[in-house]
């Protein structure tokens, strides 16, 4: 216990020092710091920097911001440890806290260093000539000293000032510019921009109305200024010509109202009344023109110093130096009439004036109201009146004289007669000084003849006749064809024609071959065409007299020979000329004639039995053009007809020949059937140097000469005549005498007209999406339906290169089919297997498209097979015998039988291309696509019988549209052989549709100079016209075709020479149409 509290004592003596050395120490150990940052590196001179302060220590704090050259700041009693404070140095320099004291004035240290570089601050000027401006100018560009300001305000965008948009009513408008250099320092200056209206307007008043013509006469005019800026403004007068300064004219007696007076005494002429005011250095100005007008003397113009009665009437207006185009003026006086709207006259012939000394008066007001007036005498002398006529009315093509006859009333008063007859080509003798002369005119036409009259006065008076010296009629007529058909009467065309007058009445006589008057017509229409029933055949006259317009009378008179009709129908028509020539006529072509009708003779050639043969003359400068002629045929009762005849050419070489011509009875006249390369043995040289009937292709022989020692069958289609009815043939020649290279003619024989065996097929490949296809598929319709006995058509629709319906119920066929022939596009067509040569149709251009010519050659060859089709329609199937028959002597290929059933008409669905009709669509192949094989070895009248039923598809639309195609092909060469057809609706074909067919018209002459007859082939049963096109493609004439028309005469003498084409046109659809060339 004595031990413990001494230690205790010593421990409670000795802990307060301990104590505080300890505290002491700790204080110590806690000397303050600080540290500087500053908050950007750089400013514009003139701007200040922070920084941010950061104490540490015991506070209150005491501390110095020093720069680079002495104390910048001192900062006392800061109680908080953080403080943001702000350095606005003048150059680029450095900032530290170089003291710090706490407290307890214990000095620490300060950390980190401010850096700031200090950028000079721009001074930026708005650089503008102007400060005004008006509000309808265009921008005005900004600039800034420096460049490159940006600037703001109202109607600035971007470097613009845009006046319109700175409304003067709220003007001045200030802008802004700011510039700020590279180191982002920038300076504003501001200006006041004026915008104005600046409208100025003056105006002279008169009456309160603006006037710009006034008069010199003794009265103030008030001037008027205006503008919407509200400013005052000044006026001033000048003087245009020469220019100067008018200070004396004007009165302003208060320069702040806008307004003067004009006071235009013993001015005259034009001036210009200037109107200004300005707005800070901006002048608007308004300039009028005005006209002084003095009146001066007036006059009467338009008055010459002679005046005769046989004068035209003179236009009367004012004249002086004062008149204006809108002065208010009047004339009054003997002969003078009229009106300001209608413009005044004065006729010297007047009966109030005509030899009369009379005076005319003019009341006149300018158009400023300027008045004045004015008498004029006026001297009228009499004149005779003129007249005079002339004939004979008509004169020959050639030409012919006439006799003038002077008609004038007051001869007594004519000193010299002048004639001109309007025919310069005359030379000295177009004029002539007699009173009453005759002239001699080299051709008929329009012409003007002139009389003037001079009488001792020095007045004369002219007339002129503007006349036609008429042609005589150039009279011509012809029968449509010399066809004699019991009881049928025959069209005969009137060809007459008139240049320059037209026709009046026509009189037609008929005569026996005896000259007996038949019968007579008269007709009143030369356009009218008449119809004659003759009694028989044999020779007949045809007279015609017509009398024109101008009384001028032709006549004449042609003999016919009416030849008999032999009516064609399924049987056909053979001659082998045996005996009799069976009404074959040989007919002379001018130049001799040498047709025999015997055994020809021919070197190398044994007759048996007669034919048509030439027996020509041993004669060196011989030529003879003659032909062989048919009885007419009549060819509506049959179907598609050929003709096969035998021929022997003995020809020299390329210059002699033969060709067989057509006359269809429709005043075309005739017309060489086929042409090189045609048909079966047809015309085997292209260019006869005779040309006979104007043919270069035609029979000939050729180098080295071998004339025919037999028979020459020669086949061609008569396609072009189907449905004619009266249609002749003649075979014509052009050759010289016999030469002794042996030559000996042209001989034929066995003539025969048949319907074709032989049936064609087109395969054709479509596809209602394809645009392409449209025009193809018009123009397969269109063949089938001119060839509805001689073509089978069927239409495949493909899968490409759209949708398509069609294919999409039936596809296999088009599939089956184009993998055969090798097809991929559309539109396609396949004829006859597509072996022949151009038998493959792409329908890119006319080339390779198929045409009706092609198709008709196909049909002449002679078929190897047949097929006898017998098809049993039912109401849902059909039951069907073929029986296919070898024709030749043998066939060793096999044979394939396809069976295909179409629609002839499907219209239930719209393709892409927009196409609504589809013809011959294929429904289905039956048995299948692939075909029946038939086999092979075939021999003469061998016979494979098919039999086979098939229901009806139930996508069939009409059943009475149902069709079965047949066709046999080579399964070697892919050659169809054969084809036929049986229609459910036995009236079979296709008809189409309104404007598809195209059907020509006959023109002659053609090439015309001044009449062009058209013949529309029938009768029409409708109301039609005519349009003729122009070369540039517009109608120049057009004609009413009333129904019951067959011809009709247009007059074409004022048409241009060029192409044109003519098209009938019935009840708005395109019937039929043909060309025609227009001459001189």
């Amino acid at each position: 216990m004595k031990r413990f509290f001494p230690v205790l004592f010593s421990l409670l003596v000795s802990l307060p020092a301990f104590l505080l050395a300890q505290e002491k120490q700790r204080q110590e150990a806690q000397a303050p710091s600080a540290s500087i940052q500053g908050l950007s590196n750089w400013i514009c001179l003139g701007d200040s920097v922070a920084a941010d302060v950061r104490l540490y220590g015991n506070g209150p704090w005491e501390f110095d911001i020093s720069n680079e050259d002495s104390v910048y700041a001192t900062y006392t009693n800061v109680s908080t440890s953080f403080i943001r404070i702000w350095l606005k140095p003048v150059e680029d320099n450095v900032f530290k806290i170089s003291r710090l004291v706490d407290v307890l004035g214990v000095e620490g240290t300060g950390l980190g260093q401010v850096l700031v570089d200090v950028y000079p601050t721009p001074e930026v000027s708005i650089l503008l000539d102007r400060s005004a401006f008006i509000k309808t100018e265009g921008p005005v560009t900004l600039m800034s000293d420096p460049p490159g300001g940006v600037f703001s305000g109202i109607g600035v965008t971007s470097n613009k000032f845009y006046p319109a948009y700175a409304p003067p009513e709220s003007s001045p408008h200030t802008i802004r510019c700011v510039y700020t250099n590279t180191y982002g320092c920038s300076d504003t200056d501001e200006k006041d921009l004026i915008v104005i209206h600046g409208d100025a307007e003056v105006q002279v008043l008169q009456n309160g109305e603006a006037v710009t013509t006034i008069c010199d006469d003794g009265l103030s005019y008030p001037v008027r200024g205006s503008n919407s800026d509200g400013v005052a403004g000044t006026f001033r007068l000048e003087q245009v010509e020469p220019r100067m300064v008018l200070d004396s004219y004007l009165i302003d007696d208060d320069e702040n109202d806008n307004e003067a007076l004009l006071n235009p005494a013993g001015l005259s002429g034009t001036y210009d009344l200037i109107y200004s005011y300005s707005v800070d250095a901006l002048e608007l100005v308004d300039t009028t023109t005005i006209l002084v007008n003095d009146l001066g003397p007036l006059y009467l113009a338009g008055l010459p110093a002679l005046i005769c009665g046989s004068d035209e009437p003179y236009v009367l207006s004012p004249g002086g130096p004062s008149a204006d185009s809108g002065a208010d003026y009047s004339f009054s006086g003997p002969g003078v009439s009229g009106s300001m709207e209608d413009g005044y006259f004065f006729d010297p012939g007047s009966e109030d004036a005509f030899g009369k000394e009379i005076s005319i008066h003019m009341d006149y007001t300018s158009s400023n109201g300027c008045l004045g007036s004015v008498d004029s005498a006026v001297m009228v002398h009499p004149t005779p009146t003129l007249g005079f006529d002339f004939s004979p009315a008509c004169i020959a093509e050639a030409g012919g004289s006439i006799a003038l006859s002077n008609t004038t009333e007051g001869k007594d008063l004519v000193e010299r007669w002048a004639w001109d007859f309007g025919d310069p080509e005359s030379g000295n003798d177009n004029t002539s000084e007699q009173e009453n002369p005759s002239h001699f005119y080299s051709r008929p036409g329009p012409l003007q003849i002139q009389l003037e009259a001079e009488t001792s006065t020095g007045c004369i008076a002219t007339m002129e006749m503007d006349t036609v010296l008429a042609d005589i009629p150039r009279i011509d007529f012809s029968l449509l064809h010399n066809c004699y058909n019991d009881g049928g009467a025959i069209s005969i065309r009137n060809r007459t024609s008139c240049t320059y007058t037209t026709l009046d009445s026509l009189i037609w006589h008929f005569y026996d071959e005896d000259e007996r008057l038949l019968d007579s017509l008269i007709s009143l229409d030369p356009d009218e065409v008449p119809e004659y029933v003759f009694p028989s055949t044999g020779l007949f006259n045809v007279a015609l007299r017509v009398v024109s317009a101008h009384g001028c009378e032709a006549a004449l008179t042609k003999t016919t020979d009416l030849r008999p009709t032999v009516v064609v129908d399924e049987d056909g028509y053979s001659q082998n000329f045996n005996g009799t020539a069976h009404a074959w006529k040989a007919y002379e072509g001018g130049d001799g004639m040498s047709w025999t009708l015997g055994k020809p003779g021919f070197n190398g050639f044994l007759a048996s039995d007669d034919a048509w043969y030439t027996d020509l003359p041993n004669q060196g400068d011989y030529l003879e053009r003659s032909w062989v002629e048919s009885p007419c045929f009549d060819f509506s009762k049959a179907g598609s007809l050929q003709m096969r005849f035998d021929i022997l050419r003995s020809f020299y070489p390329g210059v002699e020949g033969a060709v067989i011509q057509y006359d269809k009875g429709k005043g075309d006249g005739w017309k060489t059937l086929g042409t090189s390369g045609d048909g079966i043995n047809w015309y085997n040289v292209e260019d006869v140097y005779h040309e006979p009937g104007g043919s270069a292709a035609a029979w000939s022989n050729t180098y080295p000469f071998h004339p025919d020692t037999e028979w020459q069958k020669a086949v061609h289609h008569l396609d072009m005549l189907s449905g004619e009815a009266h249609t002749k043939f003649r075979v014509v020649i052009a050759t010289g005498g016999r030469s002794n290279m042996g030559n000996q003619g042209f001989a034929f024989d066995n003539f025969e007209l048949f319907e074709q065996s032989k049936r064609y097929l087109l395969e054709y490949f479509t596809n209602a999406g394809s645009t392409a296809a449209l025009e193809a598929d018009e123009l397969v319709d269109s063949l089938s339906a001119q060839r509805p006995s001689g073509l089978v058509t069927l239409e495949y629709h493909t899968a490409y290169p759209g949708n398509d319906v069609m294919n999409e119920r039936y596809p296999y066929g088009a599939e089956t089919r184009s993998v055969f022939y090798g097809i991929s596009v559309v539109p396609y067509a396949i004829l006859n297997g597509g072996v022949g040569n151009g038998h493959r149709f792409t329908f890119t251009d006319e080339a390779n498209s198929p045409s009706g010519e092609m198709l008709s050659m196909a049909s002449e060859e002679e078929p190897a097979f047949d097929i006898d089709l017998d098809v049993k329609w039912g109401e849902e199937e059909l039951q069907l015998t073929a029986e296919v028959e070898c024709l030749t002597d043998t066939f060793h290929a096999n044979l394939q039988l396809y069976l295909v059933l179409i629609e002839k008409e499907v219209t239930n669905y719209t393709g892409a291309n927009q196409d609504t009709i589809f013809r011959n669509v294929v429904l289905d192949m039956l048995p299948n696509p692939g075909g029946k094989l038939l086999g092979s070895e075939w021999s003469s009248g061998k016979v494979v019988t098919t039999v086979l039923q098939a229901n009806y598809p139930d996508y069939v639309e009409d059943l009475k549209d149902l069709a079965l195609a047949a066709f046999v092909q080579d399964r070697q060469s892919g050659l169809v052989l054969q084809a036929t057809i049986d229609h459910l609706d036995k009236d079979t074909g296709i008809k189409l549709p309104p404007g598809m067919e195209r059907r020509e018209l006959s023109l002659y002459p053609n090439p015309a100079r001044d009449r062009l007859f058209v013949n529309l082939g029938s009768a029409l049963n409708k109301d039609a016209r005519l349009l003729i096109y122009g070369p540039s493609g517009a109608v120049v004439e057009e004609a009413e075709l009333p129904a019951g028309y067959q011809i009709r005469q247009i007059d074409v003498s004022a048409l241009p020479e060029g192409m044109y084409i003519v098209r009938c046109i019935t009840e708005g659809q395109l019937d039929r149409h043909s060309k025609f060339i227009r001459l001189r």
